[in-house]
């Protein structure tokens, strides 16, 4: 199943965090949400699929994902996955970092820049980002028994004392692993024929492309193929090629004034009440209401 799952955990607060969450499986659809996502992985071994790369996640492992970037974490069902999620607005933090011109510009990467490294390490030195993610949790437990309102002046402080603290570890850690914001780190190899798989549907997503003229390209079943591009990925050629017509299609949306018959026909999908279909059907909301929502 392909389906945008938008969690509304900020609907009725400033921001959502869940301390060690400790679950066992897969993530079966690929999902995204509303808001600015971390989440540090504490122990667990799998891959996440993002803008059609997969990356290793081990423990130590920080992803960071944008509003609305469609993402699938697998992790090996046999070892215990916990990770703690931090999910926030970035206007919660816009007016605070006006005080930390160089965390802000460093921070606005990961919201302006597609190209930004979202997956970092695993980083053998991670006990401070831990320590951060445990006292915050700890105290976000005292102030639920104490009821205190979530959008009450401690909680918002509380939680932009913690997020500044936990990004300023982030860029240092750039800083000690010598990362570029600007570029991408520990993708892992694919097969030879995936990888053209994935580089077709990256250049000809805005083309009538289909796995059989790609087979036939390859000297290979489209069975075959299929067969390895799922295995590979954990998805199927179609679903990763709607995937990437819709991102484009948000991409669109957010900055440009096209209607949606234009915006369809540059995505691939001409038929326009089809493109509607399925943007609802993987996004949870129409076109129209995402262009309003990215402007308001």
């Amino acid at each position: 199943m392909n389906r945008l799952s938008i969690n509304h955990f900020l609907h009725f607060k400033p921001y959502f965090y869940h301390y060690s969450k400790e679950s066992i499986g897969p993530t079966q659809i690929f999902h995204a949400h509303q808001s600015m996502e971390i989440m540090f992985v504490h122990a667990g071994k799998g891959r996440v699929f993002l803008e059609g790369d997969i990356y290793d996640v081990e423990p130590g492992t920080l992803l960071i994902f944008h509003p609305f970037q469609l993402h699938r974490v697998i992790m090996d069902p046999q070892v215990p996955f916990t990770r703690t999620l931090i999910l926030f607005d970035y206007s919660v933090l816009e007016t605070y970092l006006h005080s930390f011109p160089q965390l802000r510009s460093f921070v606005r990467l990961f919201l302006d820049s597609q190209s930004a490294t979202h997956v970092i390490g695993p980083m053998k030195e991670y006990n401070i980002l831990e320590e951060l993610c445990r006292s915050f949790g700890q105290l976000q437990q005292e102030m639920d028994q104490q009821e205190i309102p979530p959008l009450s002046e401690k909680r918002i402080e509380s939680f932009v004392l913690f997020i500044i603290s936990f990004l300023n570890q982030l860029q240092i850690a750039y800083r000690e692993l010598d990362i570029s914001p600007a570029g991408q780190q520990g993708t892992v190899v694919l097969p030879h024929h995936v990888e053209k798989i994935m580089q077709a549907i990256e250049e000809r997503f805005m083309d009538d492309l289909t796995i059989g003229e790609l087979a036939q390209q390859l000297y290979l079943s489209m069975y075959h193929l299929s067969s390895l591009f799922r295995k590979t990925t954990g998805i199927s050629f179609s679903t990763s090629l709607t995937n990437r017509r819709i991102r484009e299609a948000c991409l669109l949306l957010r900055t440009t004034t096209y209607p949606l018959k234009e915006i369809g026909n540059r995505v691939g999908m001409p038929n326009t009440s089809h493109f509607c279909t399925v943007f609802k059907k993987i996004m949870n909301i129409t076109p129209i209401q995402y262009r309003n929502s990215q402007r308001e």
